[in-house]
């Protein structure tokens, strides 16, 4: 007898997961319905954002060659900087 009742637990238990399961796939099934035009204005929204980060990225590389072409280099000043030495010193001795 307990043997029984125990299948018709589990018998039970297992028919209320299949009705929850179609409740859920019903409900999912709806909220698609309802979430496709939102789906594709979310979509769209990618799109655009997606756009933007690639014209910023473009934005910030040219800024760094901008910065890159106005700044003198290391090499460059310290030539400088040694010519500018040997220059003064040599008059200093004349």
């Amino acid at each position: 007898m307990k043997n029984l009742e125990a299948e018709q637990q589990k018998m039970l238990e297992r028919n209320r997961g299949v009705r929850r399961g179609k409740e859920a796939a019903d409900n999912a099934t709806s909220r698609e319905v309802d979430e496709g035009g939102e789906l594709e204005t979310l979509r769209m929204r990618v799109q655009t954002l997606e756009a933007e980060n690639e014209e910023l990225w473009i934005q910030i590389a040219i800024l760094q060659k901008q910065t890159r072409t106005q700044q003198t280099s290391y090499e460059a000043e310290r030539r400088k900087q040694q010519h500018d030495f040997f220059k003064y010193s040599n008059a200093r001795r004349y």
